[in-house]
Formats: structure tokens, C-alpha cells, sequence
């Protein structure tokens, strides 16, 4: 979330604390680069009957190169 903050990102961050699903990405590349999913996030994603590879931006720590795409 401060990564896209910094760069001006358009990605809108609503709750911040994976309770709406502003955010919800889909990792296209990199996925490993990213820290382990916690349950309340891994719930709402099950919730939003979410792929796989989707996160929620605002739940994520970034530790290498990453491709992502907005879910809309």
C-alpha cells in the first residue's frame, strides 16, 4: 500500500484492513515475493469467491519484482 502510495498509484485503498475488497489485485507474476496470506484477509478473498492469485493490496508486503492487475 505505501509502494502504490509513493508512485501515485490509482489503486484505491477503502478500510485498509481486508474488510472491503477496494483493493483486490490479481498477481500475474511474483506471487512468492509476497508475504503469506492471514486468515481475515484469506476470508474475505473466499467471500469474494476470489481466484487463487488474487490479494488484497492493502494486506500485502512486497519482498521482490511483482505484475499485478486491478480486479474490478
Amino acid at each position: 500500500m505505501s509502494a502504490c502510495e509513493e508512485i501515485g498509484s490509482s489503486i484505491n485503498f477503502g478500510c485498509r484492513s481486508a474488510a472491503c475488497g477496494v483493493c483486490q489485485i490479481r498477481v500475474l507474476e511474483g506471487y512468492d515475493n509476497l508475504n503469506t496470506v492471514k486468515q481475515d484477509e484469506k476470508n474475505f478473498l473466499t467471500a469474494l469467491d476470489a481466484d487463487d492469485s488474487d490479494r488484497l493490496c492493502c494486506q500485502v508486503n512486497v519482498f521482490g519484482d511483482l505484475t499485478f492487475e486491478v480486479v474490478d
